[in-house]
């Protein structure tokens, strides 16, 4: 499993006799109540808070996390935060054209699709916004 999910609200503690019980932390009823915590596959620890009442919701998301990870499918939360602008202008500069056909794509980039959706978030797209 490459992630967890963290009650922030109780804690588990050892009597002397051994057996387990839960106390509450000084957390408790304060904020989200459970935290889960996955390492991407850049290496780095991505967080997700859930509010009381929703760990079943925090299990499923977990589980839907890893397993877009194990098909290749994922993709890091803050990808999804770059404009359509900051992308275009980035993809164009990558592109090998001749001069003309590299003016024609900027004009209508600049004219048409960046004035309209620049500033929208790349995640935010979906089939039905970008179909004619």
């Amino acid at each position: 499993m490459a992630g967890h999910i963290q009650d922030r609200w109780y804690k588990t503690e050892t009597r002397p006799n051994g057996k387990p019980v839960k106390v509450k932390t000084d957390r408790h009823g304060v904020g989200m109540r459970y935290r889960v915590r996955y390492v991407g596959p850049d290496g780095t620890e991505k967080p997700k808070s859930f509010p009381d009442k929703q760990k079943r919701k925090a299990e499923t998301w977990l589980a839907n996390i890893e397993a877009d990870m194990s098909r290749g499918d994922y993709i890091a939360p803050e990808a999804g935060k770059v404009t359509f602008e900051q992308y275009a202008t980035q993809w164009m500069k990558t592109q090998i054209t001749d001069p003309a056909t590299r003016e024609a794509v900027e004009m209508r980039l600049r004219r048409h699709a960046i004035p309209h959706i620049g500033k929208r978030p790349i995640g935010s797209f979906n089939p039905t916004h970008l179909r004619l």
